[in-house]
Order: C-alpha cells, then structure tokens, then sequence
C-alpha cells in the first residue's frame, strides 16, 4: 500500500504533537519527592485563547504564544479529522521564554 504525502505528513504533524504533549507532561512530574525547587523569580502569568486551546506565557512571550495556540490548532483539526476524534475539554499550554524560566517556575500540578 502507498501512503500518499498528505496523509503521511499528517501522520507526522499527529506523532510531533503526542510527542510534545507527552513529553511536556512527562517533565512536569519531573521534580522527585523531597527536592526542594528553587524560585529565583515571580512569574506574572497571562494567558489568550484560542478555540481549543488556553496557552499561558510571561512577559515577552506573546510572539511565541500566538505560535503555539495557531500550530495546536492546526495540528487538532489533522488529528480530528484523522482519528474522528474531538476533544471533550479544552487544554492548557505553558510556553517559557527560555529554559532557566521553566527550571525556576512556580508552576506545579498541585
């Protein structure tokens, strides 16, 4: 069987974002029992929507939000149409300006 190009990239646009969101999931759970975390500074978090999607960004990260709430958009309308498949609730992303922020960030599942 030959897999067409667009169904192929599809398959890849699917397989980046499981990978991103499991991975991004993943680290938050990072941090083990009994580590202290170390804050080096306080985030003044805001946040824009999209349809689907609520994505969270500090100062400076406006840009890079846009970015992330057109391209998860995008990839759900593959992924829905693909897996006939629609999501019950909406989802949350957090997007850092750059690493030391998410290492020093305030932010937990709890």
């Amino acid at each position: 069987m030959i897999i067409g190009r667009d169904i192929l990239k599809n398959l890849i646009n699917v397989c980046s974002l499981v990978l991103i969101l499991g991975t991004g999931f993943n680290t938050l759970y990072g941090q083990g029992f009994g580590k202290n975390k170390v804050q080096y500074s306080e985030f003044k978090w805001e946040y824009i929507q999209s349809k689907h999607f609520d994505v969270y960004f500090t100062q400076g990260g406006r840009e890079i939000a846009e970015f992330a709430a057109t391209a998860a958009e995008s990839a759900y309308v593959t992924i829905s149409y693909t897996l006939r498949w629609d999501l019950q609730k909406r989802i949350s992303f957090i997007i850092y300006n750059s690493h030391n922020d998410f290492q020093s960030t305030n932010v937990s599942l709890g």
